[in-house]
């Protein structure tokens, strides 16, 4: 019982520092691009909004898959073999790098290809040869933010990628905004800075808390085969996942006007505030899968991904049925007037984004799992899945077209994984304890709906009354229905640590 508690303590301390910093991240991040949309307009912001996608694309597989690998094999080195672990850190860096520019290389020379006979806008040139030369830094970022994690403490990881970045970013935005003016380029060009010097703090980093990485007097020895096949196979998963969330962006830009690819991203940058939370979760989480895993305690595995992912749920819920029930009033509330021109869009999104949701970390408990090969055949089809669906949905409906293929294969994607997660791991999250957030949630969204339709209010008074009305209804609920004994634990393991007081043993 105290191991399962050590593992709680974990998921409860860890999530709340992972989860907090890259929630604040997106929330920075969100708050850049609203100040972008709002000063570039809808044209300028669509542009921006294609070259970041293509760069965020690129990124995921620039770090080759080592930002994973070096977690589920570095985990087990961590104070027993320095000279294996001193391998891995130095090829991951070294590899990766390497990679790295030769795909920022390779995006530089074809920007002019893809801005004009691609995407049909040249103006996309300059801003994709900008991402162009961030892509070596964030692949930097990204392995020493991983690398930092392997202590199991966030707080390196969120200061040098999750929260600093951004916020680094949006102060030399700000910076530009009021010396210079905020252009296109100077969007890019913050992006640039910040992972420059944040790539710096993450070596000082890795200098302070793995010192023989830099020490003669131990010897690396070059991983295993069975190292790169993960990574690989781990960057090639990440990849095929993110075209099949983002690849409608990449249609949109191709087949629909400047304007209407920025009302598409406004809606697909809020809908997508899930999938931050639920990565949050996975930082935390992929280490203790993986160890479990290892160990082969697949009960206490099971578990632990049911509690996480009802967590994902309870922590998402208040701000899901908000966004459901004032979609239009908070795209011009926080983007402008005429950004509302995404709201059927961002309603269709956020449907997808709802089973995003209730499947919780699926992803990382079938890496840690060893199924690797299995996520790379689902994501190809998938991914072809979404690509005749845009095409077929998009000339149709529009933003609408290209909002339905994402919601449609987000849903296939993480419905299949649950299964493979059920047939090959013997694994299942849910059980009748899942029964409460569904019944809560009906009736916040019952209540909150049958209220607007009575007292119609619009605008920032109405979003406030239906964000108050839903948290205060949640919340009652939750303390209505008698908390379950890993639902005590962890909320006793966070008010601990909020006091500073060491948890107890036992539930």
């Amino acid at each position: 019982m105290s191991e399962q508690l050590s593992e709680l303590d974990h998921l409860a301390v860890g999530a709340g520092v992972g989860l907090g910093g890259r929630v604040a991240g997106r929330i920075i991040s969100v708050l850049a691009g609203i100040v972008a949309a709002r000063i570039l307009g809808p044209a300028a912001f669509g542009v921006y909004a294609v070259g970041l996608t293509i760069f965020r694309l690129i990124e995921l597989l620039s770090p080759l898959g080592f930002d994973v690998g070096v977690i589920r094999y570095g985990m087990g080195l961590l104070g027993r073999d320095a000279g294996a672990l001193k391998g891995i850190i130095s090829c991951s860096l070294i590899y990766s790098l390497l990679f790295s520019i030769g795909l920022g290389a390779c995006l530089f020379v074809a920007s002019p290809w893809l801005a004009r006979t691609v995407f049909f806008k040249p103006e996309m040139q300059i801003v994709l040869r900008l991402f162009a030369l961030v892509i070596p830094l964030s692949a930097m970022v990204g392995i020493l933010a991983a690398v930092s994690r392997l202590t199991r403490n966030m707080v390196y990881s969120v200061a040098i990628q999750d929260l600093g970045q951004p916020l680094l970013s949006l102060l030399v935005l700000a910076a530009f905004i009021l010396t210079a003016g905020l252009t296109l380029n100077r969007l890019v060009l913050a992006d640039l800075l910040s992972y420059g010097l944040m790539s710096i703090l993450g070596l000082i980093f890795l200098a302070a808390l793995f010192p023989f990485v830099f020490s003669h007097s131990v010897a690396a020895r070059p991983p295993e085969a069975g190292y790169y096949s993960f990574s690989f196979g781990s960057a090639l998963v990440a990849l095929l996942g993110a075209f099949v969330f983002w690849v409608d962006r990449l249609f949109a830009g191709s087949m629909l006007s400047a304007a209407e690819v920025g009302y598409y991203q406004s809606a697909s940058q809020l809908s997508v505030v899930f999938a931050v939370v639920i990565s949050g979760f996975n930082r935390i989480l992929m280490p203790l899968f993986s160890s479990m895993y290892h160990d082969r305690r697949m009960e206490e595995l099971q578990e632990l991904y049911r509690v996480g992912t009802k967590w994902t749920i309870y922590v998402s819920l208040p701000v899901l049925l908000v966004l459901l029930l004032m979609p239009g009033d908070i795209l011009a509330l926080v983007y402008g007037g005429e950004y509302s021109a995404g709201a059927a869009a961002f309603v269709v999104l956020l449907v997808g984004q709802t089973v995003n949701l209730m499947t919780g970390s699926i992803g990382p408990l079938l890496l840690a799992g060893g199924q690797q090969r299995a996520l790379v055949l689902l994501s190809t089809l998938v991914l072809g899945a979404n690509a005749l669906t845009c095409w077929l949905l998009i000339p149709l409906w529009g933003i609408v077209g290209a909002a339905a293929a994402n919601s449609i294969c987000v849903a296939l994607l993480n419905i299949s994984g649950l299964t493979i997660a059920r047939k090959k791991m013997k694994i299942w999250p849910y059980d009748r304890r899942y029964l409460r957030p569904l019944w809560i949630a009906v009736v916040a969204l019952l209540v909150a709906a049958l209220f607007r339709h009575l007292v119609p209010i619009s605008g920032v008074a109405g979003v406030v009354v239906a964000a108050g009305m839903v948290v205060g209804i949640v919340s009652v609920g939750l303390l209505i229905v008698k908390p379950e004994a890993e639902d005590r634990a962890v909320l006793r393991l966070v008010l601990g640590r909020l006091k500073g007081a060491k948890p107890k043993k036992g539930l």
